[in-house]
């Protein structure tokens, strides 16, 4: 907010400032080596000084209206470049996160690489049957085909 006000104050000042500007004098002369100097105060030493008189500037119009429509254009820009900044710098913070999380995954890699390698190997060549395997019981025999000696025991009414 601050740099906004600082802005709009700078171009209110160099617009009136502009209308305070004078006609101003310069002096042309020429050194005993040939060289061509220009200063605005005039040399004591030389004798032959040609002096040049620098017109103003036209006078700018400058109403209120344009005055607005600068700070508005100044203030639509300075919006703009604040937005373009935000947006590069999440967009610089995203690259830098995806660049750390692959980071990442490289180092677990090569950390579970290195796990693998200091593992003894599993060998299972040495090892032996110790006993049979375990007993298994037989299945349940089928229902008999044959009927049962005996009928079967209704209830009785």
């Amino acid at each position: 907010m601050n740099h906004r006000i600082l802005f709009f104050m700078m171009i209110v000042g160099s617009l009136t400032l502009n209308g305070i500007v004078h006609a101003q004098e310069v002096y042309k002369w020429t050194d005993a080596s040939g060289q061509v100097h220009y200063s605005q105060k005039k040399p004591e030493e030389v004798d032959r000084v040609q002096t040049l008189d620098i017109p103003l500037p036209p006078p700018v119009d400058s109403s209120s209206a344009d005055v607005d429509a600068e700070v508005a254009r100044l203030n639509a820009l300075s919006e703009q470049m604040a937005r373009e900044r935000e947006e590069a710098e999440k967009a610089r913070q995203e690259q830098t996160i995806r660049d750390l999380e692959e980071k990442n995954k490289v180092l677990e890699n090569a950390l579970l690489k290195q796990q693998l390698e200091q593992q003894p190997p599993n060998d299972d060549s040495d090892r032996s049957m110790t006993g049979y395997p375990p007993v298994y019981p037989y299945p349940l025999p089928y229902p008999p085909a044959y009927p049962p000696a005996y009928p079967p025991a209704y209830p009785r009414s």
